[in-house]
């Protein structure tokens, strides 16, 4: 499904159609040290936020979910610590040690208006993608206004650079000359011209 060199991807394909249907993790997008969050202001309408709640995906298991998602009690709170990583599910810092108190009841504040946990599930899903759904189409209506290809760009890095060139060619007139007459005709590389230049370098480097 991915990895730190390929971008995380599905791609569906039917002997019926040629064509296939790829489905890209909208984190192929952004870059590594941004968020989901961050990334729902940027492109999102004004206002919009990342509203995600918490679920407490480590509480059961293959063996147990149809019992434990049918039962109409809350969920504890020793039921958000996630088993897999030994450390506890928070919605504010993901670093933090324990659910707080703020999300705990927030949480069961809203489970009250579900029948029962796999209620609850699919309202937590929904609201997992909803948020989502705003800024993902801003972005491609961008990039569709720009003629750019957000399949062959798996990147925002990529993204700007093709807009970018396109700025450039949208300039060019192929019947111009740009031709650049300077009045010289060869360049002498010179001792004086050299110590210049690694002198330019090291103070770069510093």
């Amino acid at each position: 499904m991915g990895s730190t060199t390929q971008a995380k991807q599905t791609v569906v394909s039917h002997q019926d159609y040629d064509f296939d249907l790829r489905f890209i993790d909208i984190l192929s997008f952004i870059p590594p040290n941004k968020t989901l969050k961050q990334f729902v202001e940027k492109f999102g309408t004004k206002g919009i936020k990342l509203t995600k709640r918490i679920f407490p995906h480590g509480s059961f298991n293959y063996d147990n979910y149809k019992q434990v998602l049918g039962l109409t009690t809350p969920f504890t709170k020793d039921d958000f610590y996630d088993k897999l990583n030994n450390k506890n599910i928070n919605r504010v810092d993901a670093n933090r040690v324990g659910i707080s108190d703020e999300d705990y009841e927030q949480y069961n504040k809203d489970s009250t208006n579900f029948q029962d946990k796999w209620a609850y599930l699919k309202h937590y899903n929904i609201r997992d993608v909803t948020c989502m759904i705003n800024p993902i189409n801003h972005l491609i209506q961008i990039t569709w206004e720009e003629k750019v290809d957000m399949l062959a760009c798996i990147s925002l890095a990529q993204i700007a650079s093709q807009i970018i060139y396109k700025y450039c060619y949208d300039k060019f007139d192929i019947n111009a000359s740009y031709n650049i007459v300077n009045g010289f005709e060869q360049f002498e590389v010179t001792q004086y011209w050299w110590n210049n230049k690694v002198k330019g370098y090291i103070n770069q480097d510093e």
